[in-house]
């Protein structure tokens, strides 16, 4: 079984892999974090009923993402409908 040891930022590293294996690094969080955002602005174009998951976590988003700019409900509601 093979060990897997912390680095220095508390993260778990991968073992080593073999030159010529099938190991690929994982994604980066920002990575990830990008992806899901541009799936969700592609997303945004389809026509979704009210109670679209995706089109609730975008929302959410928008709100997460505006808050320290001090935007409100209103004007999140008023960007929202510019595509």
């Amino acid at each position: 079984m093979e060990s897997i040891s912390l680095s220095t930022n508390n993260r778990a590293a991968a073992p080593l892999a073999a030159p010529g294996s099938l190991f690929q690094e994982p994604a980066s969080p920002v990575a990830v974090m990008w992806e899901q955002m541009k799936f969700l602005l592609d997303h945004a174009d389809a026509n979704c009923s009210p109670e679209c998951l995706e089109c609730t976590r975008l929302e959410q988003l928008k709100r997460c993402l505006l808050r320290p700019f001090g935007y409100d409900r209103a004007v999140l509601h008023q960007a929202s409908d510019i595509h």
